[in-house]
């Protein structure tokens, strides 16, 4: 994973090309190819930047990485979905709700950027409202104007 490349470059890990060193001005550049990740965001309200802290910890896992960030009264929990098929924002918002504390509530879900048709599929319309989903924020709708 990326993580793991920028943890371990130039220590265990070294370039496939060029210098064994990175450049003082210019640094390095990393390139690869992975499958779909969705970048997602839960917004809470009633819940400390502590409490959001251990939700993100709590949901955290191979294929969800979750931090938590205060934004004015409220915090988010910042989610990339690394593997959405296998575990998509309909699970994740269901985890989170039930690790919410006495009072906290989901006040909104954010799609950031755009997601496969399929994953929406896989929700179930009757779930993309509360989700942040819709059929425009598909990459098939953004590059056709049509979800199929």
């Amino acid at each position: 994973t990326l993580p793991d490349v920028r943890r371990g470059a130039f220590k265990g890990l070294l370039p496939d090309r060029g210098p064994a060193r990175p450049a003082p001005r210019l640094g390095a550049v990393a390139v690869g190819a992975r499958p779909v990740l969705v970048a997602w965001n839960l917004w809470l309200r009633d819940v400390s930047i502590l409490q959001a802290k251990q939700i993100a910890s709590a949901i955290r896992r191979a294929e969800v990485r979750a931090l938590a960030f205060p934004n004015g009264e409220q915090v988010q929990v910042s989610c990339n979905l690394i593997s959405p098929m296998t575990v998509g924002p309909g699970e994740v918002y269901d985890r989170v709700a039930s690790l919410l504390p006495d009072g906290g509530r989901i006040e909104r879900a954010e799609l950031v950027g755009l997601a496969p048709w399929a994953l929406l599929e896989a929700e179930g319309r009757n779930r993309w409202s509360a989700l942040g989903l819709s059929e425009a924020t598909t990459i098939e709708y953004r590059v056709t104007g049509r979800s199929d």
